[in-house]
């Protein structure tokens, strides 16, 4: 899974914080005294012009393991921190994510304490990156964070602060912020978010559900979960990753609530300090919301010399057909034999919306029969309208929900309802659903019946489901 692209997959969004008129606080780590760091000056800036499309202009952490500045993406530079993994760097944040990428543009830490770019390619563009007017000077820390500190030494603003899709050893996820994943294509927004709940819970969710009134954050969106929620209102939870690369969630301040792993700590090792070996290689740990909306924990080790390795460490979820929005409106998901990437498919009926897309979704193949003219199982089938039994499961609407001791009676109250697109049967229970059908997965467990127009369809083809706003299904 970890491959070149895989290693080269583009962090998530910034968010700006405002300045304010009193000194800012971080919730980065203050650097021990006698850390090593490379201190950056008041004054000093990037460019564009240092880089070229196979290199990167940069502030270097003091391994120079780590680097904040301008790398190359395809049509320019984008702004960011990354890995130097080999052969190709591995992002960790980025700024300014949804931005085309900048092919004129400096990076300047300002004389009032300010990360700022000026972008000059096109129309002039001043942007922004930290909030703080109180900076007395920056360092690129080992710890893979750019951070500004005042005059007295303390941070007042980090890169960690708004982590994109990754975060790393010593950081932190807290209450009510997340990880947004990567698109596959440029690196700007994605389709799936990890949301650390205020109830405790950390859960995975689709992207475009933020926010919305359709779910939202419920458990009909949702495709995984810690089941933390049940830590209490006065305990608030937050995930983080050790240098040993255990990911587990715990309180941030003193409590009686016991951490909870999410992994175990990996193999133990001769080290030093933030994860490093200290015979032949070095390690370092990331947990990133990858592109395909599984949350992967990955370990990079740099052997002596210019080589290193990536591996995947842990996952959720472990099925990745089970993430919702993998597979777009009237399609479903289905994993390869033997383990290999999962496919979208359309069912009986449909053809891809995009041929050369086919997360893209489905559509039908044939012009719907509408409910004027009489309806009943006869008219709907002397308008050519058949039903086609598939072995997929969409996602349960909340209505028209009705007992059935027999599938073939929940196929006939499809059939006989102008209004009903598909029928799941599962437990003697028939599921009456509408168009467009969601979150599709082939499952053994049920039987679904699709109103089919008789038009050729492609062979690959099984799946149903979709949803109903009527009602909302609880919090997770």
């Amino acid at each position: 899974m970890a491959d070149a692209a895989a290693a080269l997959s583009l962090g998530l969004a910034l968010f700006f914080l405002s300045s304010a008129t009193t000194p800012a606080t971080s919730s980065a780590t203050p650097r021990p005294l006698g850390a090593r760091a490379n201190n950056i000056t008041l004054g000093s800036s990037l460019s564009t012009t240092a880089a070229t499309p196979a290199s990167t202009s940069s502030w270097l952490s003091p391994s120079a393991r780590f680097a904040f500045g301008f790398y190359p993406v395809p049509g320019g530079f984008a702004v960011g921190v990354w890995l130097a993994t080999s052969p190709n760097i591995t992002v960790l944040w980025t700024a300014f994510r949804d931005e085309p990428p900048f092919t004129s543009a400096t990076l300047t830490l300002l004389l009032d304490g300010q990360l700022h770019l000026t972008s000059t390619s096109g129309a002039r563009r001043d942007k922004v990156i930290s909030g703080t007017k109180h900076g007395s000077y920056a360092s690129m820390l080992d710890t893979g964070e750019l951070v500004i500190y005042d005059k007295e030494g303390r941070p007042v603003w980090s890169t960690s602060d708004s982590p994109t899709d990754t975060i790393l050893a010593g950081q932190t996820l807290r209450p009510d912020q997340k990880l947004v994943s990567a698109s596959n294509n440029n690196g700007s927004t994605g389709g799936f978010r990890l949301k650390m709940q205020t109830d405790g819970n950390l859960v995975l969710y689709p992207a475009d559900t933020y926010g919305s009134s359709y779910y939202a954050d419920s458990s009909y969106n949702a495709y995984w979960a810690s089941g933390t929620f049940d830590a209490g209102t006065d305990v608030s939870l937050s995930l983080k990753l050790d240098s040993q690369g255990c990911l587990f969630l715990s309180p941030d301040l003193q409590s009686n609530y016991t951490r909870v792993n999410l992994t175990d700590a990996q193999p133990s090792r001769p080290s030093s300090s933030h994860g490093r070996v200290a015979t032949a290689a070095e390690v370092y740990y990331r947990a990133t919301l990858d592109v395909d909306g599984v949350l992967r924990l990955y370990s990079h080790t740099f052997f002596r010399g210019s080589s290193t390795s990536t591996a995947v460490v842990w996952w959720a979820p472990v099925d990745p057909c089970a993430v919702k929005g993998a597979c777009g409106f009237n399609s479903y998901c289905d994993t390869s034999p033997g383990g290999g990437a999962p496919d979208c498919l359309c069912p009986p009926g449909f053809r891809f919306i995009d041929p050369g897309k086919s997360s893209a979704g489905c559509e039908r193949n044939f012009t719907a029969v509408g409910c004027g003219g009489g309806g009943g199982s006869a008219a709907t089938a002397a308008r050519g309208v058949t039903m086609t039994a598939v072995s997929v499961a969409w996602a349960e609407s909340l209505s028209s929900v009705s007992a059935s001791a027999r599938a073939e009676d929940c196929e006939a109250a499809c059939l006989a309802d102008c209004f009903c697109d598909a029928a799941l049967f599962r437990d003697g229970k028939c599921v009456k659903q509408s168009l467009p059908l969601r979150y599709g997965h082939r499952s053994e467990d049920v039987e679904t019946f699709l109103k089919d127009g008789g038009s050729a369809v492609d062979p690959r083809t099984t799946s149903i489901h979709p949803g109903d706003k009527t009602q909302t299904p609880p919090l997770i």
